[in-house]
């Protein structure tokens, strides 16, 4: 069976996960959200949310900017 050209399964992140990865506080997170400039949580359940892992990786990459090389 090749598995190369199977899509990955799809990473969710609860929001500690995504607050450990980010550095952010939940305040700041929710703040961002609104104003547009973070990515948006996903309801899972009436009390539960997640982000999705690439959305996140994708955020903390723009916001790295450009690798520095010695």
């Amino acid at each position: 069976m090749d598995r190369k050209n199977e899509p990955e399964p799809l990473k969710l992140l609860r929001l500690k996960a995504v607050m450990q990865l980010t550095g952010l506080k939940k305040s700041t997170l929710y703040a961002l959200i609104k104003r547009g400039l973070f990515p948006r949580q996903h309801k899972l359940a009436t009390r539960a949310v997640a982000w999705l892992a690439h959305e996140i990786q994708a955020w903390i990459q723009n916001r790295s900017g450009p690798a520095v090389s010695s």
